[in-house]
């Protein structure tokens, strides 16, 4: 039974990629300045991402409309300004040495739940160590009444 236990267990971790639940060093909520600053560490040699992540605010059994507002406005649907987002990551011992400057613009929802709607920013793989992360966002703003914007640096599984 045990045999059979272990290979069904590594098929799922496989088959379900992002457990947001697992291994997130790095989870802050956005200032009103619309930027996110810490450090974080890793401890395992893998690959990690930069989300966006949008709490949605007063969500209920039989009320989805807070979850279907934030998800039309971070999808795109119909808006009049780009969502834009810049990340750097870097060695908090060489922060000149940066390992991640990107600028992603109109990000894609790469995972979400009930709860919570996820859009990866960038993906890098990162060795044991302690790290800088800058996210900031500019253009269409992240301040709206049916979700709470946040980043969150989490390890990230491949397999979806």
């Amino acid at each position: 039974m045990r045999d059979k236990l272990v290979p069904v267990v590594l098929m799922g971790s496989m088959l379900f990629g992002c457990s947001h639940g697992e291994s997130v060093p790095f989870q802050r909520t956005l200032s009103s300045t619309d930027e996110v600053q810490g450090t974080f560490e890793v401890t395992e040699e893998t690959f990690y991402s930069v989300s966006l992540e949008a709490k949605v605010i007063g969500l209920t059994e039989q009320n989805h409309a807070n979850r279907q507002r934030a998800w039309s406005y971070l999808s795109n649907d119909a808006a009049t300004e780009a969502l834009v987002a810049e990340v750097t990551l870097a060695p908090e011992l060489d922060p000149d040495r940066r390992i991640v400057s990107v600028r992603v613009v109109n990000p894609k929802f790469s995972s979400w739940s009930d709860e919570v709607l996820y859009m990866e920013l960038v993906r890098a793989r990162l060795v044991k160590g302690t790290y800088l992360v800058r996210v900031s966002f500019s253009g269409r703003s992240l301040h709206q009444p049916s979700f709470v914007p946040g980043v969150v640096v989490q390890r990230t599984f491949s397999g979806k």
